[in-house]
């Protein structure tokens, strides 16, 4: 079974929703499918996961340990941190930690945010 669950405390920046579209019938000769993920892991090959990432300054940033599977389910973890996380210096650019680069403030909220590989990007087809 494919399942995504995104669990949610705290603050969450929602950037874009995306909907999309199943085939009654997987027989159906106007839907190809594309590619399809059962979650049994985390395919990196398939996934990009950022780190220590947020967004253009966003009050949050995403780092890949609130990304993980659990029971063939990919789990996008969004939460308030106790104490506030500061990026490493390495990520402290405009493409990193943009807003700790700028503002010298650290993260209050920790989410995570996951990409398809190039690869694997469909106009086309379903997913499954």
């Amino acid at each position: 079974m494919n399942r995504i669950i995104i669990l949610i405390s705290g603050y969450l920046f929602i950037h874009s929703i995306t909907f999309a579209q199943t085939p009654t019938h997987h027989n159906d000769r106007n839907w190809q499918l594309k590619w399809k993920d059962d979650f049994n892991s985390l395919n990196t090959d398939m996934w990009f996961v950022k780190n220590n990432f947020d967004h253009n300054g966003k009050p949050s940033v995403y780092l890949a340990q609130n990304a993980y599977i659990n029971n063939d389910t990919l789990v996008l973890r969004s939460k308030k941190e106790p104490i506030p996380y500061c990026c490493p210096p390495g990520y402290l650019n405009e493409w990193g930690c943009k807003k700790q680069w700028k503002t010298d403030t650290c993260y209050q909220y920790t989410g995570a945010w996951i990409e398809t590989q190039p690869t694997y990007n469909t106009q086309y087809g379903y997913l499954k």
